[in-house]
This record gives structure tokens, sequence and C-alpha cells, in this order.
């Protein structure tokens, strides 16, 4: 539905650096491992973690770890975990819009001289349709 976000790029990069270490490695070092925000990637890893992808270990030598062997991971759980909650959004975004908002949003922004050009497009448009409809119909094809 939508393509892959910055978090799913970041969270696939942080899993990355996970495979085959066996020392669990906090949000912020992975974030400064990257150079991006260390709260940014703090809000990734519980999503990881209650899709069940990585685990934690609270403490100061705590951190988190693959919560199963890489090779049992794939790349589609961690764009569901990763991307559900901004899917969520998006789709309760589009619930709550309706076509006749939009199309209000937009008559107030267009100029007044837009809506006159398609209204006498469109009548020039349906006043051709009606000369061609008061022709004769074909004549079907032989075989038909």
């Amino acid at each position: 539905m939508a393509y892959i976000t910055t978090s799913v790029e970041y969270g696939i990069h942080c899993l990355l650096w996970l495979v085959d270490n066996d020392r669990p490695l906090s949000s912020r070092d992975l974030a400064e491992l990257q150079g991006v925000s260390p709260s940014f990637v703090a809000k990734i890893f519980p999503r990881l973690e209650k899709a069940g992808i990585v685990t934690a270990t609270g403490g100061v030598r705590g951190g988190y770890r693959l919560a199963r062997p890489a090779y049992e991971i794939s790349f589609l759980e961690i764009v569901h975990a990763v991307m559900l909650q901004a899917e969520r959004a998006m789709r309760d975004e589009l619930a709550a819009q309706t076509l006749g908002a939009v199309a209000d949003r937009f008559s107030g922004k267009a100029p007044e001289t837009f809506f006159r050009d398609v209204g006498t497009w469109m009548d020039q448009r349906l006043a051709g349709r009606t000369v061609r409809s008061a022709k004769p119909p074909k004549e079907p094809r032989s075989g038909q």
C-alpha cells in the first residue's frame, strides 16, 4: 500500500547489526552507530519488540537482541511491525476525509475563471455527444 518509510529503513539497518551479535545493543547505541537521532530509533524498537522480532533486557548493560534466528524473520514482519502505527493513522485519516470536503477545499483555492472554463468545456462536450447520438446507428457487421 505504501512505500518503505524511513522508520522501516532504519529499523532494518538496526536489526542487521543485531544479526550474529551476542551483545545486547541499546536503541541509543544503534542510533549513534548510524548517525541518526536516538529518539527516532527509540520509537521503532518497542514496535519490533511487540511484534516478537526483538527482545529487550533492562539495566546498564541491557538492550535489544533478536528474538529468534535471523533466517526466521521475514522482511514482511519487519515492515508490518514498524509501519502498523503509521498505516493505522493513514487509514483513520483517509476514513475521516470525504470527497465533498476535498472538493470544497479545492473550490476555495481554484480561481473562479477555472470553474467557468471547465463548465464551458463540459457543455461543449455534451453538445458534441448529442449531435453524434442523432446519427443513425451503424449496421451490424456480418456474422454478428
